[in-house]
């Protein structure tokens, strides 16, 4: 987490995942977000999905191109 707040964004991207995994979406998105700011490609795709599919979040395929 350390890593992460120091802006580390491969960490960020997967204390992300973490988040999501635990049902933490608003901290989930949060990490993924500030990681795909700097370009991390996990992050990218994470939330790429993440909007394609809806299963998350509503489901946007604007923002689903705009990660992708």
């Amino acid at each position: 987490l350390k890593a992460a707040i120091l802006n580390d964004s491969n960490s960020q991207a997967s204390i992300g995942k973490l988040y999501l995994d635990e049902g933490d979406i608003q901290y989930g998105l949060i990490y993924l977000n500030k990681a795909s700011n700097q370009g991390d490609v996990d992050a990218l795709l994470e939330l790429g999905l993440i909007y394609c599919d809806g299963n998350v979040v509503e489901q946007d395929f604007k923002k689903c191109n705009e990660y992708w």
